[in-house]
């Protein structure tokens, strides 16, 4: 991979769209050296692009049509994430379990309530929490 990959993907993900990588030409890397030419490329996605949980990564071979139905049906599998929508109930027993974990912040008297928590948007996934006082909530929160 190049510099210039890894920020095309940077802002794909910034942009909150749905991400593949495709390593073509996969045909021409000597077969002995494969397993550590996949090894070595995963650890430079994970690197680079690691707050990216299981980044779908193939490597195919355009010409040798080798993977692209693997390739295609990741790239269906990601529109329908991208798609997904999460009711509101089920967003809120899982805050419920996340306020029991992570104890909210206050200040002097003043402690942080989330009320409730909705999908506004699906493309790309967008949320809205519901406070009673959003001067306390703390970046360091936002980003559990």
């Amino acid at each position: 991979f190049r510099i210039h990959d890894f920020a095309v993907a940077q802002h794909i993900i910034e942009e909150g769209r749905g991400i593949i990588l495709g390593v073509n030409k996969w045909d021409l890397v000597v077969k002995e050296w494969k397993v550590r030419a996949k090894k070595y490329m995963e650890k430079q996605v994970d690197k680079a692009l690691g707050e990216v949980q299981n980044l779908p990564i193939h490597f195919i071979s355009a010409q040798e049509n080798f993977q692209l139905s693997d390739l295609m049906d990741s790239v269906l599998k990601v529109y329908e994430k991208w798609n997904l929508r999460i009711s509101t109930g089920l967003l809120n027993d899982w805050l419920n379990r996340f306020k029991k974990l992570h104890p909210l912040p206050s200040e002097g008297d003043k402690r942080l309530k989330i009320l409730f928590m909705s999908q506004v948007k699906a493309r790309p996934p967008t949320f809205v929490l519901f406070l009673n006082d959003k001067s306390l909530l703390k970046l360091s929160l936002i980003h559990i």
